[in-house]
């Protein structure tokens, strides 16, 4: 009913906000730190490198590779 839709809205809606907040703390260690892929995922909460590079490619239509050399 609209409980459950009102939940699932909500969910989503956190799950994009620390997503979000992840992105831009994995673009600022990329930017700034010669870290490797693997520790700026786990630096920025992310819980494997994959999911990592699908959500970093969604939200910056870049792989964060190419994300680092443009902003080096």
């Amino acid at each position: 009913g609209v409980l459950v839709i009102i939940i699932h809205r909500y969910l989503t809606f956190i799950y994009e906000y620390v997503n979000g907040w992840r992105v831009d703390k994995a673009k600022q260690l990329l930017a700034n730190t010669e870290l490797t892929l693997e520790e700026i995922t786990m630096q920025s909460g992310f819980n494997s490198l994959s999911s990592f590079r699908r959500y970093f490619v969604s939200a910056t239509g870049l792989t964060p590779s190419a994300y680092r050399r443009r902003n080096k």
